[in-house]
């Protein structure tokens, strides 16, 4: 299957666009109110965050072959980085809360935790037992674990 010009056109234009507004944005900073600002850092970080937790979410659950551990343990690292991130963009002040509480300092070096403690769980050799629940149960456990996160950031 050969891609057409009309999909390298589409794509182009879909990926690079963000980056002319960035670029256009730079260079007319009077345009950009926002620039610096606590509104620019909640919507983008809040936004970007809750997306990636939403797309984690949505690819491991499509994901057919959810029984391989590491996988499994993979899924739950990207879902666990966007989910406990999301924390962080919705505490910004001013928004949901009038000032700054520990959730948005504490919440980036836990996602970064979290998300080492199943990268590293996806590539440490687990003893048969625990590989064999984790095979039969993995699926339960991912959607316990993703409705539990999805709970928190909503929160």
């Amino acid at each position: 299957m050969a891609l057409g010009l009309r999909w390298w056109s589409f794509w182009l234009a879909a990926l690079g666009m963000p980056a002319a507004i960035l670029v256009a944005l730079l260079l007319l900073p009077s345009q950009d109110s926002l620039f610096g600002s606590n509104s620019l850092h909640f919507y983008v970080v809040s936004g970007t965050a809750v997306a990636a937790t939403v797309a984690s979410g949505v690819i491991v659950g499509l994901t057919r072959s959810l029984r391989e551990t590491r996988l499994l343990f993979l899924g739950l690292a990207f879902m666990s980085i966007a989910a406990i991130f999301a924390v962080h963009g919705l505490g910004t002040p001013g928004h949901i809360h009038a000032e700054a509480h520990a959730e948005l300092s504490v919440s980036t070096w836990l996602s970064v935790l979290a998300g080492a403690f199943f990268i590293a769980a996806s590539v440490v050799a687990l003893p048969e037992g625990a590989e064999a629940w984790l095979k039969r149960w993995g699926g339960w456990l991912f959607g316990a674990i993703s409705r539990r996160r999805l709970a928190f950031t909503s929160a």
